[in-house]
């Protein structure tokens, strides 16, 4: 069985992979790639019943040979993202938004491929079993 922010970081992808052809979990490919890593999270809030409001944190990467290519592309997954109005519910969860935490920015040229990133804080309602 997987864990609720599993199913979260689960759900994000298949949605935004729709626009986003090739977009993996996990790292990026040895070509043309963009990829999101789940990176860490925390807790906002505990209330009375024990459930928990928490955000899961998400590195969006993408890897191209063009620079413009690969701003563009970190530029429009941040803006959809963040746009997003609905999320599949999860088991044991509720979604609640996506905002970015960091704007689209270089990380460097490496082997002759640009790489941008962003990072995305995915906020959500963890129930706890009564």
């Amino acid at each position: 069985m997987k864990s609720p922010q599993t199913e979260l970081v689960e759900l994000l992808h298949t949605v935004l992979k729709k626009d986003f052809k090739g977009l993996t979990i996990g790292e990026l490919g040895s070509d043309n790639s963009i990829a999101m890593q789940p990176t860490g999270g925390s807790k906002d809030d505990t209330y009375l019943d024990q459930s928990e409001q928490r955000y899961l944190t998400l590195l969006f990467l993408c890897k191209n040979k063009s620079m413009a290519a690969a701003y563009d592309t970190i530029c429009r997954i941040a803006n959809a993202a963040a746009a997003l109005a609905h999320l599949p519910e999860a088991k044991g969860c509720q979604w609640i938004k996506n905002e970015v935490e960091t704007d689209p920015q270089e990380v460097g040229l490496v082997g002759g491929y640009y790489i941008y990133s962003c990072v995305l804080h995915m906020h959500y309602l963890l129930r706890r079993k009564q």
